[in-house]
């Protein structure tokens, strides 16, 4: 997977994320998942970009 991708997928992860504590939407497929999984293991920069999103989108959610 290229960043490009990855940046996609993290964003359409924030905007499917519940809320609770899993990290990745329960609905994507478990490939989906471990393909996002494994080039977050892999990339330092998308890594650390995907720690600033959901470190913000914490901050950022209303209390339901």
């Amino acid at each position: 997977m290229k960043c490009g991708q990855a940046e996609k997928w993290m964003d359409a992860a924030l905007d499917e994320r519940s809320g609770g504590a899993e990290l990745l939407p329960a609905g994507w497929s478990a490939q989906r998942r471990a393909e996002l999984e494994a080039h977050l293991a892999a990339c330092p920069t998308c890594r650390a970009q995907w720690q600033v999103l959901c470190s913000a989108e914490a901050v950022l959610r209303v209390p339901k």
